[in-house]
């Protein structure tokens, strides 16, 4: 070891000082520049919160097997834990609006019981339910669009803490075959003497 030294003894030196001039001049803008510093620190506090909203999603997908779909996951009370960004892009809702509130909420009176039902024999049965809908969700308008979807429980230490709800808006697609049906009517009443 004392050879290695002996024989790189100039390029440690000089490594050490780059080292420390770089450090100095470092600690020297950030004293100057106290405005910027903030911002740097908000910069990295920003992406390091980002990245591990982007892990916990990346966990709660896996445990619904890599859905594409918009995640919310609720605890065992019924409030909201966590919604993925793309949920936001479909209802509206921004995560702090969400955060707390009970998600039985925005469910349509008329589907509460039929998707308590379900939710209640994920808990029981501590297995997924792949199809759970179609029901009615209310969007950021006030709106009721129309959702199918999945439930995953959350297992730690053997318990229930928690369930990975995934929901897919199907409104467009139940337009779509309305219109179609709407056409077709309207065809055959055409085509009567």
């Amino acid at each position: 070891m004392q050879k290695y030294f002996k024989q790189n003894k100039n390029i440690i030196i000089t490594a050490l000082t780059l080292f420390m001039v770089s450090m100095s001049v470092l600690l020297l803008f950030l004293n100057e520049h106290p405005k910027e510093n903030e911002d740097i620190h908000t910069n990295v506090m920003t992406s390091s919160h980002s990245k591990g909203e982007q892990k916990e999603e990346e966990n709660y997908r896996d445990i619904a097997n890599n859905q594409e779909d918009p995640i919310i996951v609720i605890g065992l009370d019924g409030t909201i834990h966590y919604i993925s960004w793309d949920f936001e892009k479909v209802t509206g809702y921004t995560p702090e609006e969400l955060n707390g509130e009970l998600f039985f909420n925005l469910l349509n009176p008329e589907e509460l019981s039929t998707f308590l039902a379900a939710f209640g024999k994920v808990i029981d049965s501590e297995t997924t339910l792949p199809m759970v809908g179609p029901y009615r969700l209310k969007n950021a308008e006030g709106d009721y669009q129309f959702h199918i979807g999945s439930m995953h429980p959350v297992l730690e230490k053997g318990k229930i803490t928690d369930i990975v709800i995934t929901t897919r808006d199907i409104t467009p697609e139940l337009e779509k075959q309305g219109e179609k049906s709407k056409h077709s009517v309207n065809d055959k009443l055409a085509r009567l003497p």
